[in-house]
Formats: structure tokens, C-alpha cells, sequence
């Protein structure tokens, strides 16, 4: 059943910007999405990722990232090249931390990365926390977030 739904979801994207797999167990990224380079927005919200991999960068135009509700204990520092990245999404994983070449993206303007196990603000004195993190709903629950 999710495998025809998988096949369906890549051929409806080939010609398109978007690429949405959600809530198909994945645990490990798609190569078949490495091929999609024009893609602007990729939606792996709901799966079993572990990890962030550096070949996220080959999707040179990302612009939308999402990651919500996944297993992701590492994002790879490579992030940092996807030079037109606006947004990025998180949330609910079971990251410690956040590589600091985040702060290296100018075009960054929204990393939500609540519902994590992080211990104090993402490395880097270099990013714009007014204009990138969003800790809503759980600021309540984040003790340092207070001091933001």
C-alpha cells in the first residue's frame, strides 16, 4: 500500500518544485529525491529519519525543509550550503544540538526546532535569533528559552 503511494508521490513531483513524502516510515533519505534538483520545498515530515545527510545538498534551490516528527539526532554541517534556504523545520527529533553553519545561510529567516532535547541555544553567535527560532508551543517547557 505505501510503496504505490511512494511511486506516485515521485512522478507527480518530477515536473514540480515540491516534493511531499510524509508519514511513509522512511529511515533513510530517498535517492530518487536526489535527483529532483529543481525542487524548492521537500516535506519529510512524519517518517523515521535519523539523520540530516550531507547529500541534502545536491537540492541546490531548497528553499522549504522540513523535518518535523522524525528521529533526526544529527543535522550534517553541510546544511549550510543550501544558500537559498528560508525555512527550516525540526521539530519534535531528538536533537542535541544545531550545527552553527546555520548562521552561515543569509537567507534563513525560520528554524522552528522545538520538542527537541537541546540543552541550551543552537552554536553560533552569529544567528538572528529574533528572526529564526520559533519556540512555540513549548517555551514554557525549555528553561533558557526565557532568555531569549
Amino acid at each position: 500500500r505505501y510503496i504505490f503511494g511512494y511511486i506516485k508521490t515521485f512522478m507527480d513531483s518530477f515536473d514540480s518544485h515540491s516534493l511531499s513524502i510524509r508519514g511513509y516510515d522512511l529511515r533513510h533519505m530517498p535517492n530518487e529525491a536526489l535527483l529532483l534538483t529543481s525542487l524548492t520545498h521537500l516535506d519529510l515530515h512524519g517518517n523515521f529519519l535519523t539523520v540530516c545527510p550531507p547529500v541534502i545538498t545536491r537540492l541546490h534551490n531548497l528553499e522549504m525543509l522540513d523535518f518535523d516528527d522524525n528521529r533526526i539526532s544529527y543535522i550534517h554541517p553541510d546544511i549550510g550550503k543550501l544558500r537559498l534556504l528560508r525555512k527550516l523545520n525540526c521539530r519534535n527529533n531528538r536533537l542535541e544540538i544545531l550545527p552553527h553553519e546555520l548562521s552561515s545561510i543569509p537567507s534563513l529567516k525560520t528554524l522552528c526546532y522545538s520538542g527537541n532535547q537541546m540543552n541550551g541555544p543552537p552554536e553560533g553567535s552569529m544567528l538572528r535569533l529574533e528572526d529564526l527560532f520559533d519556540l512555540r508551543p513549548n517555551k514554557a517547557a525549555i528553561p533558557w528559552a526565557e532568555e531569549l
